[in-house]
């Protein structure tokens, strides 16, 4: 380890030590260290050639991330990062519009601000479109594919007729004109990277584990209708964050189920979690809270905005807060606009159809 290294291990320590188990630190870590080097690989070595063409980067990124992730810490992993991540894709293609350009791999950027159309949309969709390719060929000669793409391009730039082009040539090269006319049938290039909306092909990433979380959370909505807790309710305090963040994943797709009683039954039984320092476990929950009015967890819903800057984390809160307490929404921008980035605060301020308040 060089010394700059050591020391950018123990910050991330000191800040991850309080919100996870030693195990869950170590893959944070790890996880970060390897999605900078896949940065490296194809964001910087090989990059994409404008914005409209970011999810050759961002798509490519995601999809040896998750590679890491399952060479790593197992393909149960990988699987339900990308199901929750496909969440993540379903809401932002739903807020932009299945029809607008935005939801598009390339986006009609043409006089607008590349950061009103940042999204999900180059990584998920991206990441997905990359795994159906692999679905048609195999893993081993679809990782060959990559590394001709990012040696070829190295110290380069691409866009996504490069990115076709060459797939369709390494393809005949490799696999014979016949093979290769098969396999290239299958893939509709501009329903993929043109077209705006959802994938395509939806691809399928539930897991043994994630389907037991997904009944698991059925069991609490039913025995709360019951005023009762599933009798192995303790076992939520056992998941990794990962499963917990899938287990309230699952919570909002079923939001019309159930009313704010199971949030304050969820919260009696596993309140350490709720009022941790996990960001990712406090969107989903706080998003629940403002849903259900569950007024216990507006304390912490306002102190999380008033210490969190990250976009991804705040312009979806707003967004919840926006439908049922505008009034709030604004109160809360006017505290903390301060603190937050231009960019987060004109996203914000576009959101809620107002000026920023002074």
């Amino acid at each position: 380890f060089s010394k700059s290294l050591q020391q950018l291990c123990l910050r991330l320590f000191f800040f991850f030590f309080k919100q996870k188990t030693a195990y869950e630190m170590l893959r944070s870590l790890v996880g970060s260290e390897m999605c900078i080097r896949d940065s490296s690989w194809t964001g910087n070595l090989a990059s994409c050639s404008s914005w409209e063409s970011f999810w050759v980067n961002e798509g490519m990124d995601k999809f040896l991330e998750r590679k890491g992730d399952k060479i790593l810490f197992g393909e149960e992993f990988a699987k339900i990062d990308a199901l929750i991540y496909n969440r993540y894709l379903e809401y932002d293609i739903k807020s932009q519009g299945e029809d607008s350009s935005y939801t598009s791999l390339t986006p009609n950027l043409w006089g607008v601000n590349p950061d009103d159309a940042f999204s999900t949309v180059p990584y998920e969709k991206g990441f997905q479109f990359l795994t159906y390719i692999e679905s048609l060929i195999g893993e081993t000669e679809f990782q060959k594919f990559l590394k001709s793409f990012i040696n070829a391009y190295k110290f380069k730039a691409a866009n996504s007729n490069d990115f076709e082009s060459y797939l369709r040539q390494y393809f005949h090269d490799h696999f014979g004109q016949i093979e290769a006319d098969v396999i290239l049938k299958n893939i509709d290039f501009d329903a993929w990277i043109r077209r705006p909306g959802y994938p395509p092909v939806r691809a399928n990433f539930t897991t043994p584990k994630s389907q037991e979380v997904t009944q698991f959370v059925e069991q609490y909505i039913e025995f709360n209708k019951q005023d009762k807790n599933p009798s192995q309710f303790k076992k939520f305090n056992k998941y990794e964050t990962y499963l917990k963040v899938w287990f309230l994943e699952e919570l909002l797709d079923r939001e019309h189920l159930f009313d704010a009683s199971l949030l304050e039954r969820l919260h009696r039984n596993h309140k350490d979690t709720f009022n941790g320092e996990n960001a990712e476990i406090k969107l989903r929950w706080l998003k629940l809270a403002i849903k259900k009015n569950y007024e216990e967890a507006f304390p912490l819903l306002k102190e999380f905005l008033g210490i969190t800057g990250r976009l991804k984390y705040i312009k979806p809160l707003y967004n919840e807060l926006k439908k049922v307490n505008i009034g709030l929404a604004l109160k809360l921008l006017k505290e903390n606009q301060n603190f937050y980035h231009p960019i987060l605060n004109e996203q914000l301020k576009k959101l809620l159809g107002v000026e920023l308040p002074q």
